[in-house]
């Protein structure tokens, strides 16, 4: 069987050289597999379970080292990373065993089998084939097992899909059966009898023929052959008590004969499915193995610059976009762009919550992208980013003037113009188009030959738009730039921000370089500038760049050639940190320049590593450490610190970082705390966001900006077989707290407007089928509801917070993590609206000074049943804000204040009843022992 490895980052085609870095690459791939496929899953499942994560001790046992922030070499960095990686590797094989709807078993029948480098490679026919992807993770088994299973297999082994055949209906899996891998030496196997059968059952295939299929249909008593079956299809139907009979028969074709093959009952093969695809972690193990050869290695090890000195190396900015910056940026954005511009290998940047974001996109009038006003508070962001880019692309080689033109500096940069599509007419876009495009019939200019001095050339700033740009041939090197994120969601809306702000040349002239999306499932709204939709648009000959006509389809190679080039064409790059380590960044004739990872603090360290290996000179590092961490499966790494992401590591180690200080989002009552708690009170309110973010609904004290209820009765639940725990009582109160809301303030009623959010899967799920009951299909239009890690990044008017722990004897689980709880409280643009049991959160530090916080504001209200009538008629106009007018001899107020002393209401009774002395009281304690419970 042929094997393919270019997924992982190898050039494809035998007639390409392989030097040592794709040596060692395969090497490494190579290892990862012998460790992985040698492991038995019924011990991975004995040795799972918190209980075990918490009773490891030091973990000497076990090989693992707590992650440090500075290491002496790579063999010490190494033995810290590998073991925890492996052990994020069980913990994800393994995540799924309890979900019934991904875990399953199906029988296939094996058809060929044939060894290399030590591997097995076993063909198989599976009727679903599509129920299968390259890179997943399989278990093969002579027979079914599972819960209540007596009798356990003897013959199962891990397989890893190498190949699936479409229009064959067949698999091909790599798998380990020499023995098992002791620690995490590869050399060291130790041969195992489970692994010695499952060998000697699937060499037993071999003697079979590898055939192509024939479709076909097969009952218990006979066999039908359809006439319009073509070659190469098979279709098997399920037959005998529990699917099987004493034989399964085939009918296979060799050239025009057909033959019919017998398999007895216990050739069949089982396999359990639970969709573990390893793509995203061996592309972070090869990552991590590389580090000897990784741009900064040693920076990486000493979390510290040695002999840098900036007042050598900073990059000169020209006087007219310098300017510009200084005029439409804030004070600590102004500092962040000069530490980048000190030319400093690593740039760590803080970004707290609100600190310059974008409005949700459908809050963004088209008219806004096109104007470019970077004076506005929603633009910020995407023009940091673009800052940063730009910064990539205006460096000089050497930072000196250009001996050849005394008094300039030899920008390598993009365009010093560009031309609005609707300024050129039809026949100057054609005209201008071949001289953008010359290398379409030949090698690119740029590659062959430099401009020189005097000339100027014509190069395109867009896959999909006709904007060109002239480019001076002053810049004598085009500097390429890398955008990563850890999501796909995440990334698109850099790109979008990119899109609608474009970026100012030296000259302070606006253009928009030509830049590509790469990777899965993009946006609609950057589908344009995304790698598949760019080439279908040069398979279909519509991007006006050649006169000849592509046809649809276009082969494997065709198409391969049109990434490459695209690629190769694109100023910007954009991609996740996953996909960055793919197969098409092999084929670069040239690395970057500049890497920008935003969300970097919610990448594990391995993943950071990813990007680097396509050649950096200079890293930004774009984050935030005190909001969502890097997920992390396993228990056990997480103990010891694997989900500690790099930009996390440097600044514990104490490497410069420059945090954007000016928020532009929360009204300055939500504003308030997260500061105080999490960012040492160095929080800034931009100009105007008091009126910006103040709502009619403000006139009540119950609907913000800043409110605690207090639903002390509430009883916390965990559903029979999950980690995730729900709250009915919560749930109950934000529906008669929803409908009060959108029936006062209609214009509330949208998914755009408002969000619920919760930490807990099973709590959102209850509250999407409670809405889902009451507006059907048109449910998730009218709310926005979503887990607190699906909101990072992300804004509404109003959010309300279940927080669903309320147990007087157990722990909030991961309520506590003070990370969850900063994203959660800072989703909101003017109301955020906290629903908990006060006195169960209280055991938490910061929550304790959240209920001080908003106790102390006269904000906290504690809340009986039955809920709807805190949100009577007559309970809503008592909670109404009065204005102090001021006294007469006084001058006027410019500010209305607010009246501070409103009591607390407890509405078991009457609405006029004196508040209870103690505002908790002691709450329900019915709440059973379940465990910890965070999922």
């Amino acid at each position: 069987m042929e094997r393919s490895t270019a997924r992982f980052g190898q050039p494809g085609g035998v007639e390409m050289a392989v030097d040592k870095n794709k040596l060692e690459e395969e090497a490494t791939i190579l290892r990862f597999y012998k460790i992985v496929l040698s492991w038995d899953y019924l011990r991975l499942l004995k040795q799972s379970g918190k209980k075990n994560s918490k009773n490891i001790g030091d973990g000497s046992d076990l090989g693992l080292k707590h992650v440090k922030d500075t290491y002496k070499d790579v063999d010490e960095y190494l033995a810290t990373f590998e073991p925890l990686l492996f052990e994020e590797v069980k913990a994800q094989i393994l995540e799924g065993k309890d979900d019934e709807d991904k875990a399953e078993w199906k029988f296939v029948v094996p058809i060929k089998c044939s060894e290399a480098d030590g591997f097995h490679l076993l063909t198989f026919i599976l009727e679903d084939v599509e129920s299968v992807k390259l890179n997943d993770l399989l278990l093969l088994s002579e027979k079914q097992f599972g819960d209540g299973t007596t009798k356990l297999p003897t013959k199962y082994a891990f397989g890893l899909v190498e190949n699936r055949h479409d229009s064959l209906v067949q698999v091909t899996v790599r798998l380990q059966l020499r023995g098992e891998v002791k620690q995490l030496n590869a050399d060291d196997v130790e041969p195992c009898p489970r692994l010695l059968n499952m060998r000697s059952l699937v060499s037993e295939e071999s003697k079979s023929k590898s055939l192509n299929i024939l479709k076909l249909h097969v009952s218990q008593d006979s066999i039908l052959i359809h006439e319009d079956v073509g070659l190469g299809q098979v279709y098997i139907q399920d037959y005998g008590k529990e699917g099987r009979g004493n034989e399964t028969i085939l009918l296979l074709v060799e050239g025009e004969r057909l033959e019919l093959v017998k398999f007895r009952s216990g050739s069949m093969l089982d396999i359990h499915f639970e969709a573990t695809c390893l793509s995203t972690i061996v592309r972070e193990y090869v990552a991590l193995r590389s580090i000897c050869s990784l741009p900064f290695k040693d920076l990486i090890l000493a979390a510290s610059e040695r002999n840098y000195t900036s007042e050598d190396q900073a990059w000169e900015i020209p006087r007219p976009l310098m300017e510009s910056i200084e005029s439409n940026h804030n004070k600590s954005q102004l500092d962040a762009i000069r530490v980048g511009v000190s030319r400093k290998r690593l740039v760590l940047i803080q970004e707290p919550p609100a600190k310059g974001q974008l409005a949700t996109l459908h809050h963004i009038d088209l008219a806004s992208y096109l104007k470019l006003e970077v004076g506005h508070a929603g633009s910020r962001k995407a023009w940091m980013l673009a800052t940063l880019c730009l910064i990539g692309m205006i460096q000089s080689s050497d930072g000196a003037e250009d001996k050849k033109c005394p008094g300039r500096s030899p920008f390598l940069g993009l365009g010093v113009a560009f031309f609005l599509f609707c300024s050129v007419e039809s026949r100057e876009r054609y005209n201008h188009w071949e001289k953008a495009s010359p290398w379409l019939s030949g090698t690119n200019p740029r590659d062959a030959k430099m401009p020189e001095n005097g000339d100027d050339g014509f190069f395109p700033t867009s896959g999909n738009e006709l904007k060109p740009e002239v480019v001076n041939s002053s810049r004598k090197y085009r500097v390429r730039v890398l955008v990563c994120a850890p999501s796909n969601s995440a990334l698109d809306e850099i790109v979008l921000r990119l899109l609608n702000t474009g970026i100012r040349d030296e000259n302070n002239r606006a253009y928009n370089p030509k830049i590509v999306r790469i990777g899965l499932k993009p946006h609609h709204s950057v589908q344009t500038v995304s790698m598949d939709y760019l080439v279908e648009q040069k398979l279909a000959g519509v991007d006006f760049q050649t006169s000849d006509k592509h046809k649809h389809g276009g082969s494997g190679r065709e198409r391969d050639s049109i990434r490459a080039s695209i690629l190769d064409e694109a100023a910007i790059v954009f991609s996740t940190l996953s996909f960055s380590g793919s197969v098409l960044f092999s084929k670069l004739n040239r690395g970057f320049d500049v890497v920008i990872i935003d969300e970097a603090a919610q990448a594990v360290e391995p993943a950071t590593l990813v990007p680097l290996a396509n050649g950096c000179k200079q890293l930004f590092l774009v984050g935030d450490p005190v909001q969502l961490p890097a997920t992390v499966i396993s228990p056990i790494a997480e103990k010891f610190g694997y989900g500690t992401s790099l930009f996390k590591r440097f600044q514990r180690a104490g490497y410069q970082v420059s945090m954007l200080k000016t928020q532009y989002r929360m009204h300055p009552e939500i504003r308030s705390f997260p500061s105080r708690e999490f960012y040492d009170g160095e929080l800034e309110d931009g100009p105007d966001v008091v009126n910006q973010t103040k709502r009619s609904w403000h006139d009540y004290r119950c609907f913000g900006p800043f409110c605690f209820f207090d639903i002390h009765e509430g009883k916390e639940s965990q559903p029979s077989g999950s980690g995730s725990w729900v709250n009915e009582d919560e749930v109950d109160f934000v529906l008669a707290m929803y409908h009060k809301m959108v029936t006062r303030y209609p214009e509330l009623k949208s998914s755009s407007r408002l969000a619920i959010i919760s930490p807990y899967r099973h709590q959102v799920k209850i509250f999407r089928d409670c809405f889902r009951s009451t507006f059907g299909v048109e449910s998730d239009k009218v709310v926005d509801i979503n887990t607190v890690d699906g909101f990072q990044g992300r804004e509404k008017d109003v959010a309300i917070f279940s927080c669903v722990r309320a147990s007087k004897e157990k722990s909030i689980g991961f309520v506590a993590d003070f990370r969850r709880m900063n994203v959660g409280i800072t989703r909101a643009r003017s109301s955020v609206l906290v629903v908990g049991s006060a006195s169960s959160l209280k055991k938490d530090k910061h929550w304790q000074s959240l209920v001080e916080s908003v106790e102390q504001r006269n904000s906290l209200f504690k809340v009986s049943k039955p809920y709807r009538e805190f949100f009577s008629d007559e309970n809503i106009k008592s909670m109404a804000v009065k204005v102090l007018m001021p006294e007469k001899a006084e001058a006027p107020s410019d500010e209305m204040e607010v009246q501070a002393a409103v009591p607390i209401y407890d509405n078991s009774g009457d609405m006029d009843q004196e508040p209870a002395d103690d505002p908790y009281g002691d709450g329900d304690a019915d709440g059973y022992d379940m465990g910890y419970g965070e999922d």
